[in-house]
């Protein structure tokens, strides 16, 4: 079961109709219509506290009727963060306030991620005690101590994440900071090979509708310069998918930081296609890729900028991040925000009143 026209439909024409939500706020991308803004859950710590923080935050952005789109990764708060979100969907659900097919769910895999209290802080323990001891994965398949692109691991952790989340498909499914993690110990050609054997795992758990589609999250390998050790070249892993999924292959996302400061995604011409440089945004244009945008308020470092925008229909430092950060590109599905606090929710949410800027908006909102 995975969000479905239908039901992301019946979410929006709710939204719009009784909560107030504009009707642009909305993006229609392979027939879904998914929320501009979406919620992000990577900060806070491993307590109970925060736990219920992230619970409530989930309730209450799903019934606000902004935001439709939930993103996490395994290793967020020790897998906290999956489980409080699959808690609050099961909630919602059974007071039938949402269904499973009106929410686009995405998490993301690579970084060892262990869950139980006395691994906390003892990381090297883990990995020996449950996942080289129990044959999940070699030794020599971890780097730095912290990551693995190893088929068997990605599986050990897409099953940990179905059953945190209470789900039995996640739509999309990211290999999380890939290249930052990996290409400071292996040649770029090592690498490309394990993204390959990646994918072709992507693949298989598509077959079985365990996931609808898969995506790298990344952090600067898409919005560097060429020489940079981390740079990744789109048009290669495209080709990896196309190799290991045919046309019809399942890598459709990325996700990027995309802020006013961090704005390369957009503005930066890294990417070639057949001798012509692109930006990361009009380079997945031309492969039928999307982006999620994250880090739309760089945990508050925006607000200390000495250029800020200025849009019209909002009032806040955090509205206009969030309004810059959604409607940078037409190829950006949804800005992702980290939210707990109840009145940063209801300030960020009021964006979802009033439409994306236009490109004429954009320009003069930095004049």
């Amino acid at each position: 079961m995975f969000a479905t026209e239908e039901g992301t439909n019946l979410y929006k024409e709710q939204a719009i109709s009784g909560k107030n939500i504009h009707p642009q706020h909305f993006r229609e991308v392979f027939n879904l219509h998914l929320s501009s803004i979406g919620l992000g859950t990577y900060l806070g710590q491993p307590t109970e506290e925060d736990d219920i923080k992230v619970r409530n935050a989930v309730k209450t952005c799903i019934k606000s009727g902004a935001i439709n789109v939930i993103d996490t990764a395994i290793n967020y708060r020790n897998q906290r963060a999956e489980r409080e979100i699959g808690n609050a969907l099961q909630e919602l659900i059974s007071e039938e306030a949402i269904t499973r097919e009106q929410i686009f769910i995405s998490t993301k895999n690579g970084y060892i991620a262990p869950s139980e209290e006395k691994y906390y802080g003892k990381l090297n323990e883990y990995i020996f005690e449950e996942l080289i001891h129990r044959y999940v994965c070699r030794k020599e398949d971890i780097v730095g101590g912290i990551h693995s692109m190893s088929p068997s691991f990605l599986e050990f952790q897409l099953e940990q994440s179905l059953k945190n989340l209470r789900v039995s498909t996640i739509d999309l499914l990211y290999l999380h900071n890939a290249a930052e993690s990996q290409l400071d110990y292996v040649t770029p050609s090592e690498f490309y090979d394990k993204l390959e054997a990646a994918f072709s795992f992507f693949e298989r758990m598509r077959d079985i509708n365990k996931i609808r589609w898969y995506g790298l999250a990344t952090w600067d390998s898409l919005r560097v310069q060429d020489k940079h050790p981390h740079y990744l070249q789109l048009e290669k892993v495209v080709n990896i998918a196309k190799k290991v999924g045919g046309d019809n292959h399942g890598f459709r996302f990325i996700q990027v930081p995309l802020n006013f400061i961090y704005h390369q995604a957009v503005s930066l011409k890294n990417q070639y296609i057949e001798n012509t440089k692109y930006s990361l945004a009009e380079a997945a244009k031309q492969f039928d890729l999307y982006l999620f945008s994250s880090v739309s308020l760089l945990q508050g470092q925006v607000f200390k900028s000495t250029v800020q925008p200025k849009f019209s229909l909002l009032m806040t430092k955090a509205q206009q991040a969030i309004q810059y950060s959604r409607s940078a590109h037409t190829r950006i599905v949804s800005t992702l925000v980290g939210m707990k606090e109840e009145e940063h929710i209801k300030e960020n949410l009021k964006v979802a009143t009033v439409p994306p800027a236009t490109q004429e908006e954009l320009e003069s909102a930095f004049s």
